[in-house]
């Protein structure tokens, strides 16, 4: 399907083999909506274009840096396979209220959910040999000597354990 030149294009579901975005995506004359995204294979950027809901299937090892930055997505699913999250990921993901760390998460990049507004919570798989979070959903290493990131939306007074060292 060749989209060249299209004033505006609706997508509801979009499965995608590579994504090779140039940096100035969203800026020429496509515009698009889309409410699902099935990523297969490798992950490079999305940015805006995810809407609703980021599935990211099995097999996918590394979120590239900037890949989601200013997505709309509200839903994410990431797969056990995760090892490594970029360098400002999901940056400014304003309507993604939780996420979930899979047990295979090794690398969480500086800055990985900043400006996620509405985030209230970043959980972590238990087994998770490398991260950990609290009841509050504030995410640490292991063990809880590096506070890597607080969600915007913490209600109340947080108290940083005294465990954390930075």
């Amino acid at each position: 399907m060749n989209i060249y030149r299209c004033q505006r294009v609706i997508l509801h579901t979009v499965a995608i083999q590579t994504l090779n975005a140039p940096h100035n995506a969203g800026k020429g004359p496509l515009s698009a909506n889309i409410y699902a995204v099935s990523i297969v294979n490798s992950l490079r950027a999305v940015n805006r274009y995810a809407d609703k809901e980021v599935i990211i299937p099995e097999g996918v090892e590394e979120i590239a840096h900037n890949a989601f930055n200013y997505s709309g997505m509200e839903k994410l699913s990431l797969p056990e396979s995760l090892k490594v999250i970029g360098i400002e990921a999901f940056r400014q993901c304003d309507n993604l209220t939780e996420i979930f760390i899979p047990k295979g998460v090794e690398v969480i990049d500086q800055n990985a959910f900043m400006a996620c507004h509405a985030l209230t919570a970043i959980r972590v798989d238990e087994e998770n040999a490398f991260y950990s979070s609290d009841d509050r959903g504030v995410l640490y290493n292991k063990d809880q000597t590096v506070l890597v990131c607080a969600p915007s939306f913490i209600s109340g007074t947080f108290t940083v354990p005294e465990t954390v060292q930075r």
